[in-house]
């Protein structure tokens, strides 16, 4: 029923976006703890995660968020995830609640392929398009995605993800 996550997120964004020379870089390191309340094998899942970001390059939270989640098995490859929070960062806006949904389809034991749509309470709603690799023993997978106002702000971004279990 509990899920402890962590992550490291590197951004970069060249000084033609951020008007700083050199370009922007930096470091997010954090938790994502999960609660889930009804697992999605029981025809309708339903969860609930925070995520805390700590700035190592500024040496602060940068962002946090609490979200519920809730997972709709269409058919046997394909689950359809609803999503709603809150969310605080340092920079920008401060405060701001969010919506999405996605789908995922299982291609393949190793092959998972994903289409969301966001949005916030201010600017732009994002999308996004990918892929996940699951390698085989089903205990690290890399993730590729290609996205449009991901942050509600910036035309385009590339996510490469990679997830370790153990």
């Amino acid at each position: 029923m509990v899920e402890f996550g962590a992550f490291a997120s590197e951004t970069w964004m060249p000084a033609s976006m951020t008007g700083q020379i050199p370009a922007s870089d930096e470091l997010v390191v954090g938790i994502v703890p999960k609660l889930t309340l009804r697992p999605a094998s029981t025809g309708l899942g339903i969860a609930v995660n925070g995520l805390a970001g700590y700035g190592v390059d500024r040496g602060r939270l940068e962002y946090a968020s609490l979200t519920g989640i809730v997972t709709l098995p269409a058919i046997d490859s394909l689950n359809l995830n609803l999503n709603a929070g809150w969310g605080w960062n340092a920079a920008g806006t401060g405060h701001e609640l969010f919506l999405g949904a996605q789908a995922e389809w299982t291609a393949s034991s190793q092959f998972l392929f994903m289409a969301e749509g966001f949005t916030r309470d201010y600017g732009k709603p994002g999308g996004q398009l990918g892929a996940r690799w699951m390698m085989p023993g089903g205990r690290v997978d890399l993730d590729l995605l290609a996205g449009r106002y991901v942050d509600s702000e910036t035309p385009t971004s590339l996510t490469v993800g990679l997830t370790a279990r153990w």
